[in-house]
């Protein structure tokens, strides 16, 4: 479960503390994550274990997923269908990641490597806009996030 950014991740960012109850519920499916953003982001270290290695093609979320489609376009329309247990994250993926509306500042205060978070993050959540602009050139681990993932459905 993501209980790892619990330990550290919400002390260094003490924004995202709401991250450590509800989400982890809300969105349990991305347990997979556990594994290894730190690489990318040693900002994150607290959510190392794997989710670096696995985000180059998001290989913790396989089950079919990332062979279904390389480069995760299927973030925008077929979420479900590609990976069923990725649901939440379909059409009400924002619902269950209000939560993260703390991103918005303190969170860039405390990653500045994620600085490209801070303009419009929360108020782009529904679509997840924000992680098109600078968010790939900052982590280009997550450059396969660049097509299809900011198209996301948007919440009425």
């Amino acid at each position: 479960m993501l209980v790892v950014m619990n330990q550290g991740f919400v002390e260094a960012v003490p924004a995202l503390a709401v991250m450590n109850q509800g989400f982890v519920e809300a969105v349990p499916a991305l347990a997979m994550m556990n594994h290894g953003f730190v690489e990318a982001v040693p900002a994150l270290a607290v959510m190392n274990q794997g989710f670096v290695e696995a985000v180059l093609a998001l290989a913790v979320m396989n089950q079919g997923f990332v062979e279904a489609v390389p480069a995760l376009c299927m973030m925008n329309q077929g979420f479900v269908e590609a990976g069923p247990a990725f649901a939440v994250m379909n059409q009400r993926f924002v619902e269950a990641v209000l939560a993260l509306a703390v991103m918005n500042h303190r969170f860039v205060e405390a990653v500045p490597a994620l600085a490209v978070m801070n303009q419009g993050f929360v108020e782009a959540v529904p679509a997840l806009a924000v992680m098109n602009q600078g968010f790939v050139e900052a982590v280009p681990a997550l450059a396969m996030m660049n097509q299809g993932f900011f198209e996301a459905p948007v919440l009425p």
